[in-house]
C-alpha cells in the first residue's frame, strides 16, 4: 500500500477527532458562560450537561455528511422521526442551543476559525450583557414571601414595619389558600443603608400569624 493511500485512509478520522476535539473545547466554553451569566431560579445541571454534547454532535453529524446527499437525506430522516419532548423554561436557554448549533454547523464544515472566533465573541457579549446588567427596568434588594393567618388582620402593621426598613416596596401578590385561613404574601424590596435581611426577618418572626418567611437576595435580577 503507498503511503498517500494510507494517509488517505485514516484522513477523515483524524479529521473528526480534531473537530471533535474543537467542539468540545467550545462547548465547555459555552456552558462555562452559560453557568457564570445565569439569573434565574431553575438551574439544570442536565440542561447545560446537553450544552456541552450538543456541540460536538452537531459537529459530528455535519461531518458524516460532508456534502453527500444521499448521507443528509438518511441522517435528517432518522432524527425527524425522534421527537423532543423537553419544554424549554427560557428563551435565553434557547438562544444558548441556537450558539451551540450554529458552532457545531461551522465546526463540522470545516470553518473551525469561524467557529472560534464566533463562540469567543458571543461569550464576551454575554458576559458584558451580565456585567452591565442589561434591560433591567427595577432593581429592588430581595424578594420577601410570608404567609399570615387571615385571623390575624395585621397586614397593615407588618407592612408599617417593612416601610421603616425599607426605601422601595413593590406588592407583586397577594393570594388566599382554599380554605380562606391563610394568605401570601409577596413583595420586592430595596432596604435602607445598613439593614439587613436579617432584621426584616426578626421583625416579621415577632408576629405569631407569620409563618414560612422567605426572602430571596435579587440583586442578580433572578426571574421567576
Amino acid at each position: 500500500m503507498k503511503s498517500n493511500e494510507f494517509l488517505q485512509i485514516f484522513s477523515n478520522p483524524l479529521t473528526t477527532v480534531y473537530y471533535l476535539t474543537v467542539s468540545i473545547a467550545l462547548s465547555l466554553l459555552i456552558a462555562h458562560t452559560y453557568r457564570k451569566t445565569y439569573k434565574g431560579i431553575s438551574y439544570s445541571q442536565s440542561f447545560v450537561t446537553s450544552l456541552v454534547m450538543l456541540l460536538p454532535l452537531v459537529s459530528l453529524i455535519i461531518n458524516i455528511v460532508n456534502n453527500n446527499v444521499a448521507r443528509a437525506i438518511g441522517v435528517f430522516g432518522a432524527f425527524s422521526i425522534i421527537r423532543f419532548r423537553t419544554p424549554i423554561k427560557d428563551s435565553r436557554d434557547m438562544i444558548y442551543i441556537f450558539w451551540s448549533l450554529g458552532v457545531g454547523l461551522a465546526i463540522g464544515a470545516g470553518e473551525v476559525g469561524i467557529g472560534i472566533s464566533a463562540t469567543i465573541f458571543m461569550a464576551a457579549a454575554a458576559f458584558i450583557l451580565h456585567l452591565t446588567n442589561y434591560g433591567i427596568v427595577n432593581q429592588f434588594d430581595y424578594l420577601l414571601i410570608y404567609n399570615l393567618k387571615t385571623q390575624e388582620n395585621q397586614i397593615e402593621k407588618i407592612n408599617k414595619k417593612i416601610d421603616q426598613l425599607s426605601k422601595a416596596k413593590e406588592i407583586l401578590n397577594i393570594q388566599s389558600d382554599k380554605k380562606g385561613e391563610n394568605i401570601e404574601v409577596s413583595l420586592n424590596l430595596k432596604l435602607k443603608k445598613g439593614i439587613g435581611p436579617d432584621q426584616i426577618l426578626s421583625q416579621l418572626q415577632k408576629n405569631k400569624g407569620v409563618s414560612e418567611i422567605n426572602i430571596t437576595p435579587t440583586q442578580n435580577t433572578a426571574e421567576f
